[in-house]
């Protein structure tokens, strides 16, 4: 288990995001996970962005992602979620375009996360898919 080069900088991006009402969920598996250092300490350095931390997860399935993030979702204060990982940068006005992009016939908003930063394979990877 180590932490994303990059983690610091992708999760403060979540709490400089320019929307009149959210909140941020982190959900962590393991309480020995080093990333729960970095958002505690983004959650001191914004305390007026509503973020909680949930750690350890539910199971109420066979996926391990949702188990993880079962907590956080039974907490969510609103009607309106959106599902991310630790890898992602946040642009300030995402969550305006998902919202704005949303209508009657539409409920369901999905972005193309776009990679620029990461290094190895993997992130080779998620650029070209």
């Amino acid at each position: 288990m180590g932490i994303d080069p990059h983690l610091e900088h992708n999760l403060e991006s979540f709490f400089t995001m320019d929307y009149p009402m959210f909140e941020l969920l982190f959900c962590i598996e393991d309480t020995v996970d080093p990333a729960i250092e970095t958002v505690q300490s983004l959650m001191s350095k914004y305390p007026q962005v509503d973020a909680s931390l949930y750690m350890g997860g539910c199971k109420v399935g066979v996926n391990p992602k949702i188990n993880n993030m079962q907590p956080g979702y039974a907490a969510a204060k609103y009607d309106l979620i959106m599902i991310s990982d630790s890898g992602i940068k946040m642009r300030n006005d995402t969550l305006f375009d998902m919202v704005n992009n949303m209508t009657e016939k539409y409920a369901l908003v999905h972005q193309m996360p776009f990679t620029c930063d990461r290094e190895g394979f993997a992130a080779t990877f998620e650029k070209v898919c």
